[in-house]
């Protein structure tokens, strides 16, 4: 049985949306959803219906649709709530907004990738075909290379020798990457949160997808904690720990502002949005302001980070290009200086 898209897990939450804001019951939407589509999904969003119809609770029968954590997540919160319509809302939300940056990952990314995989391409060719000719050229004249040719051209040598090697242990590295990072996801993450800009992008976006639904959350009169509860299954670990801690302090008492205190994700401007929610008792207005900020701020700098990898990315190819042919070229150099 295959697995959901994004894609098609966008569409699905949208339409449901639509018809349950139209005041049409579940049932009757998936019913009406399931005709858009064929085959696999259509008999997933059937099988669903059709256990629904039995009393099976949501979490469970829309566990045979779709496996994500989040999304299920999301349904037991409808669920005990009795706010799917919300729910779906949030949920096509989120990956509409999934979708925008990847689509605009893959806009802004196709020049610098193309760059990067025709000058991977030209190193290999100059390594495999052109420096071995200046080798020869070189050797016939007797002249002392620099140390910077020398290099270059014992590197040509190397990859000449083993190039089948070389690629061989970059698709080893990046599967054994994954592995790792699949066994480790929480070191993984820890690490992944230090890097300078890397990690505070995805420091934000964690941080939304929580706020988010802890928007869904309080906006249906659920408690400050059970929504904190709920919140603490997401697919960040380090969040989830955070959040587990903020829960276990609330209970004993502490105010919501100094629990949110000394964590990785919530800074001073989040805790001041809490704190007024908490002292106006109308914290599903603060998680909506933070909802709308924190959405600005991921996009922005998304895009950002997105147009400086297209100057960096042909800067730094040109060095590596420049810097193997202005090798191989220098000794042909000094050598006109000497005439």
């Amino acid at each position: 049985m295959g697995k959901i898209t994004e894609k098609e897990l966008l569409t699905f939450t949208k339409s449901v949306y639509y018809l349950l804001n139209g005041k049409i019951s579940l049932i009757d939407t998936l019913t009406i959803v399931s005709q858009n589509y064929k085959s696999e999904m259509k008999n997933k969003i059937l099988k669903t219906k059709a256990q629904i119809e039995q009393g099976v609770p949501l979490t469970k029968a829309f566990y045979k649709m779709v496996q994500e954590r989040e999304f299920l997540e999301m349904i037991k919160i409808g669920e005990q709530t009795g706010n799917l319509e919300l729910v779906f809302k949030n949920l096509y939300q989120k990956y509409e907004f999934n979708q925008k940056i990847k689509k605009d990952i893959i806009g802004l990314s196709i020049y610098p990738v193309t760059v990067i995989v025709t000058a991977i391409i030209i190193v290999a060719i100059l390594l495999k075909f052109v420096v071995p000719k200046f080798v020869s050229i070189y050797s016939d004249i007797g002249q002392d290379l620099p140390k910077i040719t020398k290099t270059v051209i014992n590197m040509s040598k190397i990859f000449d020798k083993y190039w089948i090697a070389f690629f061989g242990a970059m698709v080893f590295i990046y599967f054994l990457f994954f592995y790792f990072k699949k066994k480790n996801e929480e070191d993984f993450e820890k690490f992944f949160l230090k890097l300078r800009i890397i990690g505070k992008m995805y420091k934000d976006i964690c941080v939304l997808n929580f706020t988010r639904n802890m928007y869904s959350l309080t906006n249906t009169n659920i408690s400050f904690v059970k929504s904190l509860e709920m919140c603490s299954n997401s697919k960040s670990n380090v969040l989830n720990k955070e959040l587990k801690k903020i829960i276990s302090k609330i209970e004993k008492g502490e105010s919501i502002q100094k629990s949110f205190k000394n964590t990785t994700f919530f800074d001073a401007e989040y805790r001041s949005f809490l704190t007024i929610g908490e002292r106006t008792g109308k914290m599903e207005i603060s998680f909506f302001n933070l909802n709308e900020i924190y959405y600005e701020r991921v996009n922005e700098k998304i895009k950002w980070f997105l147009k400086m990898f297209e100057p960096f990315s042909i800067i730094f190819i040109g060095i590596l290009i420049g810097g193997i042919i202005f090798s191989v070229m220098l000794p042909i150099f000094k050598m006109g200086e000497m005439l």
